[in-house]
Order: structure tokens, then C-alpha cells, then sequence
């Protein structure tokens, strides 16, 4: 659970950590420098908030297990843990909401528009990685750079 409801601020760490200054995101979206660094700082602050959470839901799930692990374990406390992961995750996905709704206030109308079209573009990369793993489509073919030699495969 915690993996699955962590996975968009680990890819956001990965990702401002591999690109700085984001010059894609950037030139797509039109975003100035200010916005750009108001938008790792938001980044920055979502982590800082979310991190004692996911500390919490990390002990109470290995309290969990380690419950289920023993010869009779009691139901109440048993009911008591997933509820507590359960509220936990809640808060987790509260916090990310209200960090994305200021990461979203930074833009200009124009800019969400823009945005609009790259969340539909996710929806489509993961329908067409299912496709290229059913065989119905095939990986893309990328041309050997220009003004050299071909690259050996």
C-alpha cells in the first residue's frame, strides 16, 4: 500500500533529480524560471510532509505482519491496524492533493490546458506499453544520429 500511494513522489525526486531545470516540462508548458522553482520547492515541501506518515504506515504495517505471523493472532488488533493503514493513506493522498492544487495554482489557464494534454498522453503510453506487450504494436525504430556514424547494435 505504502508503495503504491508513494510512487508519484518517488518518480517526482527521480525526476527533478535527473532534470534539474526540467527543460522539457519547461518548453512544453512555457514555464518561466520562478515557476519552475516554486514547483521543486512544492515538491520539496510535499516530501518533508508526507515522509512521517509513510514512517508511521511503514511500523503499523510490519506490526500488522508481524501479528498475522503469529499461531493466533487478535482480531481486534489485527482490525485495528488496517484501519490505522488505511486512515494513514488517506492523509497521504490528502497531503499530495493539496501540494498538486498548489503546484496547479503556479499555472497560467494556458499552461493547464497544456497539462491536460500530457495527462492524456500518460493514459496512452500505458495503453500502448499493453499493446507492444500483446504483440500489437511494435517499439519504435530510432534513426542513427546525424553527422556520424550509425550506432552498433
Amino acid at each position: 500500500m505504502i508503495s503504491r500511494l508513494l510512487l508519484p513522489l518517488i518518480a517526482a525526486v527521480a525526476v527533478f533529480a535527473q532534470n534539474p531545470g526540467l527543460p522539457d516540462l519547461k518548453a512544453v508548458l512555457e514555464l518561466s524560471d520562478a515557476q519552475i522553482q516554486s514547483l521543486g520547492q512544492i515538491e520539496q515541501q510535499k516530501g518533508q510532509a508526507v515522509q512521517p506518515i509513510a514512517q508511521r504506515m511503514q511500523q503499523s504495517q510490519q506490526q500488522l505482519e508481524k501479528l498475522l505471523q503469529g499461531s493466533s493472532p487478535d482480531p481486534a488488533a489485527v482490525g485495528r491496524l488496517i484501519i490505522e493503514i488505511s486512515t494513514l493513506g488517506r492523509q497521504v493522498q490528502q497531503v499530495m492533493t493539496g501540494f498538486q492544487q498548489q503546484a496547479l495554482n503556479l499555472l497560467q489557464p494556458a499552461q493547464k490546458t497544456k497539462l491536460q494534454a500530457l495527462s492524456q498522453v500518460l493514459v496512452l503510453q500505458l495503453a500502448a506499453q499493453q499493446a507492444a506487450a500483446l504483440g500489437l504494436l511494435s517499439p519504435p525504430s530510432f534513426a542513427p544520429p546525424t553527422g556520424g556514424e550509425p550506432d552498433p547494435q
